[in-house]
Order: C-alpha cells, then sequence, then structure tokens
C-alpha cells in the first residue's frame, strides 16, 4: 500500500473542503447569520492540516489498489470534517448526526437527519448541497490536483468512481480526461441554474437544487423539496437535468468530440432510456385515476419521479406512497436499477 499517496490524497480532499467553504463563509457573512466562524474555523483546520498532507512526497506509481482505498479514505476524513460547521453552529445536536449528514452529502446518498430543512440558514444549506456537488465530481476533482505526474497508472484512481463502463482515459493524458469531464459537469450544472432561473426560481434557489441535481443526491431547501414550488416548467427542467446527471459522462465527452453515434451504439444507454420510458409509461396509466384521468398531470408525476429514483437523486413533488402496489414496485426496482 503507498501510504504516502494515501496521505496526500487525504491533504487534497481537506483543500478541496476548505477552498469550497468560502462560498458559506461569504453567503454568512452577507446575509448576517453569525455563522461565519464555524465555516472559517473549519476552513482554517482543513487548509492547514491538508497543505502539510499535500507537501508529502511520493516517488511510486499509483495500482488499483492505491486508487481504491485513497478514494475511500478519502471520502470518509472529508465528511469528518464537514461535519464540523453543522456541529459548530448547532444545527445538529450531536456530532455523529453531523457526520451522518455530511457522509451523506459527499456521497451523494441523499439521507437526512434534519426534521425542519427550512429551519437550516441560508449558509447551512448551501453547504449541504455544496457536498452533494463535490462528491458529484468524485474522483475528478482529485484527477485535477491529485496526480502531478502524468503516467498511465493514475487511471486507476479515476476507474473508481466513474460511473458506467469505463476502459480507460478519454484524452491523452488523465489529467486532461478529467478537466473535460468536470467542464461537462460544471457547463451542464450552470445550463440547469440558468434554465431555473428562467423558470421562476429565485436566484439562491436555483444554484442550491442545481448543485444537489448534479450531485444526483436531492438535498433541497424546503421540506417538500421540489413539490413546494408547484411549477411545471421546475418539474420538467429537474427531470430533464435528473436523467442527463443520471447517464454517464464518457457518452458527453464522446459527442463533444464529434462522436454523434456515441449514444446510439452504447447498450447502457439504450437499455436506460428503454427502462426509463417504459417505467413512465407503466406508472402514469397506472396512476392515472388517481388524479380523474389527466394525463398530462400522471405524465409529470410519474416522469419526475422516475427521472428522481433511477437516477438515484431523490427529490420528491408528489407522494408516491399512496399510488398502487404497481407503481410502487417500479419504483423500488428504479431505485436497484440506479
Amino acid at each position: 500500500m503507498n501510504y504516502r499517496l494515501l496521505l496526500k490524497t487525504i491533504g487534497i480532499g481537506l483543500m478541496v473542503v476548505a477552498a469550497f467553504l468560502i462560498v458559506p463563509i461569504t453567503i454568512s457573512l452577507v446575509m448576517k447569520t453569525g455563522e461565519e466562524v464555524a465555516f472559517l474555523s473549519t476552513a482554517v483546520i482543513c487548509a492547514t492540516a491538508g497543505s502539510f498532507l499535500v507537501g508529502i512526497k511520493n516517488n511510486r506509481d499509483l495500482i488499483a489498489r492505491d486508487g481504491l482505498v485513497s478514494v475511500v479514505v478519502c471520502w470518509f476524513v472529508m465528511s469528518l470534517a464537514g461535519a464540523m460547521p453543522l456541529f459548530l453552529t448547532g444545527t445538529l445536536p450531536t456530532y455523529m448526526d453531523c457526520f451522518f449528514e455530511a457522509a451523506s452529502g459527499f456521497t451523494t446518498t441523499g439521507a437526512t437527519v434534519l426534521t425542519d430543512v427550512s429551519a437550516c440558514s441560508y449558509a447551512m444549506l448551501m453547504w449541504r448541497s455544496l457536498m452533494h456537488w463535490i462528491g458529484g465530481m468524485g474522483v475528478i476533482v482529485f484527477m485535477l490536483i491529485i496526480i502531478s505526474r502524468r503516467s498511465a497508472k493514475s487511471v486507476h484512481l479515476m476507474s473508481v468512481e466513474s460511473t458506467g463502463p469505463f476502459k480507460g482515459k478519454l484524452a491523452p493524458t488523465t489529467t486532461q480526461s478529467a478537466k473535460a469531464l468536470f467542464t461537462i459537469y460544471a457547463v451542464l450544472t450552470g445550463s440547469e441554474i440558468v434554465a431555473l432561473l428562467f423558470a421562476g426560481m429565485p436566484v439562491f434557489d436555483s444554484f442550491l437544487h442545481a448543485f444537489s441535481t448534479a450531485g444526483t443526491g436531492g438535498f433541497s431547501m424546503t421540506n417538500a423539496s421540489v413539490g413546494e414550488y408547484n411549477s411545471v416548467a421546475i418539474d420538467v427542467i429537474v427531470t430533464v437535468f435528473m436523467l442527463l446527471f443520471g447517464l454517464s459522462f464518457v457518452l458527453y465527452y464522446q459527442i463533444s468530440r464529434g462522436n454523434l453515434k456515441a449514444f446510439a451504439k452504447s447498450t447502457e444507454f439504450k437499455v436506460f432510456i428503454v427502462v426509463v420510458a417504459g417505467s413512465i409509461t407503466v406508472i402514469m396509466l397506472n396512476v392515472a385515476s388517481f388524479y380523474g384521468y389527466d394525463y398530462g398531470q400522471s405524465l409529470r408525476y410519474a416522469a419526475f419521479t422516475v427521472a428522481a429514483t433511477s437516477s438515484t437523486t431523490g427529490f420528491c413533488i408528489v407522494d408516491y406512497e399512496a399510488w398502487p402496489m404497481l407503481s410502487k414496485c417500479i419504483i423500488v426496482g428504479l431505485m436497484f436499477f440506479g
């Protein structure tokens, strides 16, 4: 095991956390929530420890085992660090609760122990969604800064977190591959923010929900999730982007390089589309009676719920627990499929 690389990876993870903490610090100062000290203290601790660990020299190549262990341990340490602001601000009573919330954020799981999300400050709400966004990037962020040498072995670290079949580097170097995938990730996130703004969602809400959609985690700022806005336009936009972020980014890269047949040749994409379209159709027909046979409304609820479950995002706009057993069984199956 390459312990020097492991420590260096942990250092990079802590530096990433420290850098992104600038956002909630700024929001806290602007909104005068009084939480900037908690966020700033966490940032200083992470930056100090991270700087020390990043300075560790490593002269050995990266192997698959190192990549696996590095990502797992780094996620654990980042969750410990990300929990500190929640604990210092008293958002949750115990550090274990805070660690659970942070781990759920960075791993994009989306589970929460908060009983009233809307009671959180804007700074804390943004930090929760940012943890999703960081986690959604996964190893892509690390590939931008961890591997200083352009070694073919570094592909092992990327393969640990890449969604879908991964057969190697996309570009001549792993660093270039990471930059390409991160660019796609950022462009898709920005596109959703703009779309939500045009649909009438407030600026802060648009950023928060776009970050959560991109990370496929589903942290929201209201207890009713996206259903709080009761907007067809917003529902459609979030549905589309949940599906887009649920696909393999390798396909987007191929399209950006001029390979317009990438989607048509991808078995993964074709199976995904067939399953999603089939599930939407069956659920729409199955729940139509619940909505007075209004097939437009049935399609809206079915499409959103299928997108949320198949992409593992977890947003909701309707109580699907009240739906017929057939629809509920399909939803459970999609959770595993996604």
